[in-house]
C-alpha cells in the first residue's frame, strides 16, 4: 500500500542574507555551520543549483549500494585564472554527502574538496552544460533511505543542496527486482551535442543535455535505457531467464506510446542480468515525459512475476 513519511517540528522563516553577513566564510567552524544548516534546513540551499538522481544496484559481490549522480550548475562558482598556465581556469569546491535511514538518523557520510582545472573549451562546455559528480554509498540493510548532498564554494561560502529518497529492496526474498533505470543518449548523439555546443554556445544548447544526470534530449534523437534484473528464474531446459519487456511513455499522466512486449535478451545468471534497449524520440514533441519499464517473468507466479521501474526525461 501507500506509505507516507512526514517530519514534525517548528519551521521558522530563514533570514539567509543576514545569517551570511554574520557568519564568516572562512574557517572550519563557519564551514561546518554552513553545511549543517544546508543539510537540515527544510528549504535546502539554493545559491548553487544541484540536481540529484539516485539508483539502486547490487554489486558482483552481492553487496547492495546506491549510486547518486549530481548535476551541478557552475555558473555561480568561483572560477579563477590559473597563474601558472595562461588560458586555463581553476576551481575549488567542497562536496559533503550524508545517508539517512528511515527514522532520520545519519548512518554514513563522507566529503571531499576538489581542485579542478579547465582549458578554454572545457570551461566553455562546463558553463553551458554543467558538471557531473558521482557518489556511491554501500547499504547494508534493505529499507527506505534518504541521500543528501551539500556543495560549498570555499571562496564565497555559497551553497547548494539536493536530496532524494530511495527504497532499497530485500533481494534475499528471491523475488524479481530491478535496479535503478539509467537512460542516456547513444554515443553519437552525445558527441554531436558536444560538438554543436563548442561550435555554437547558446542558451538553446544549454537546454540540451542527454547525460544520465540531466536527461534533456534533443528533439528527433534517440534514447538508450538499461536496468539490471535480479532474481529472475532460470529455465530448466536452457539455463537462462525468460523475461519479457515492455516500455511505455507517459505525458501528463496518460500513456502516449507503448511498445509491444518482447523477450529480453538477457544473458547470465538470474541473480543479475542486464536488460536494455533503444527507441526513437522522433515522434515526441518538446515537453516532459516519464519512461515506464515493465518486466515480467512467466516462469513464476503472476503475483511475484512482475516488476517495474520509472524515470523522468524531457525533449527540448
Amino acid at each position: 500500500g501507500l506509505k507516507v513519511r512526514t517530519r514534525a517540528g517548528f519551521i521558522g522563516v530563514p533570514d539567509r542574507e543576514r545569517s551570511r553577513e554574520l557568519l564568516p566564510v572562512a574557517g572550519p567552524e563557519a564551514r561546518s555551520r554552513q553545511i549543517l544548516s544546508a543539510l537540515y534546513s527544510p528549504f535546502g540551499a539554493r545559491d548553487i543549483s544541484l540536481q540529484m538522481t539516485s539508483f539502486f544496484f547490487n554489486s558482483p559481490k552481492n553487496e547492495p549500494f546506491v549510486r547518486s549522480l549530481l548535476h551541478i550548475d557552475p555558473s555561480k562558482l568561483s572560477f579563477k585564472d590559473d597563474p601558472q598556465v595562461p588560458g586555463r581556469k581553476t576551481l575549488q569546491m567542497e562536496i559533503v554527502s550524508f545517508l539517512f535511514n528511515e527514522v532520520g538518523a545519519v548512518i554514513d557520510q563522507h566529503g571531499n574538496t576538489f581542485s579542478l582545472s579547465f582549458d578554454e573549451t572545457q570551461y566553455k562546455v562546463a558553463l553551458i552544460k554543467g558538471m557531473s559528480h558521482t557518489n556511491d554509498f554501500n547499504v547494508k540493510k534493505p529499507g527506505a533511505y534518504q541521500f543528501r548532498t551539500v556543495l560549498r564554494d570555499p571562496e564565497t561560502g555559497k551553497l547548494g543542496s539536493a536530496g532524494q529518497f530511495i527504497q532499497v529492496p530485500d533481494l534475499t526474498k528471491k523475488r524479481l527486482t530491478l535496479s535503478g533505470m539509467v537512460i542516456t543518449a547513444p554515443p553519437e548523439v552525445i558527441a554531436k551535442t558536444l560538438d554543436e555546443t563548442i561550435k555554437n554556445p547558446s542558451a538553446e544548447q544549454a537546454e540540451i543535455n542527454p547525460a544520465p544526470d540531466s536527461r534533456r534530449f534533443p528533439r528527433g534523437s534517440a534514447m538508450d535505457y538499461g536496468v539490471v534484473a535480479y532474481n529472475a528464474k532460470l529455465d530448466q531446459s536452457t539455463g537462462k531467464p525468460q523475461l519479457h519487456v515492455q516500455v511505455e511513455i507517459f505525458s501528463n499522466g496518460k500513456v502516449i506510446y507503448q511498445t509491444p512486449g518482447r523477450s529480453a535478451e538477457c544473458e547470465g545468471k538470474g541473480e543479475g542480468c542486464d536488460i536494455g534497449g533503444r527507441f526513437s524520440l522522433g515522434g515526441l514533441q518538446p515537453g516532459d515525459y516519464l519512461l515506464h519499464l515493465i518486466v515480467t517473468d512467466p516462469l513464476v507466479k503472476a503475483k511475484y512475476g512482475r516488476t517495474e521501474q520509472w524515470m523522468d526525461f524531457s525533449v527540448r
